[in-house]
């Protein structure tokens, strides 16, 4: 997927996981610190509405490109309009 650095015109937020090790060397999760604010271009991936008798489901997937980044992890969470994307 091409897109031109003229499209990335929406704010995302990266936020990273702040973990340490316990004594048993456990690794526990004690919050995230933000680490990036970059210009983004979000687009909908995906869209499945399923209208059971139980409930209604509404899920979009997401598709966010940026500028390439080599300190972006898999673990990092996104932040955009309120929503957090993984």
């Amino acid at each position: 997927m091409y897109i031109s650095i003229g499209q990335l015109r929406q704010r995302v937020t990266i936020e990273r996981p702040v973990t340490i090790t316990d004594e048993e060397g456990n690794i526990i999760e004690q919050g995230r610190k933000v680490y990036a604010v970059v210009w983004a271009k979000v687009l909908p991936f995906a869209a499945k509405i399923a209208d059971g008798y139980a409930e209604k489901v509404n899920e979009v997937d997401y598709r966010v490109a940026i500028r390439y980044r080599a300190d972006i992890q898999a673990t990092d969470i996104l932040l955009w309009r309120g929503s957090r994307l993984r």
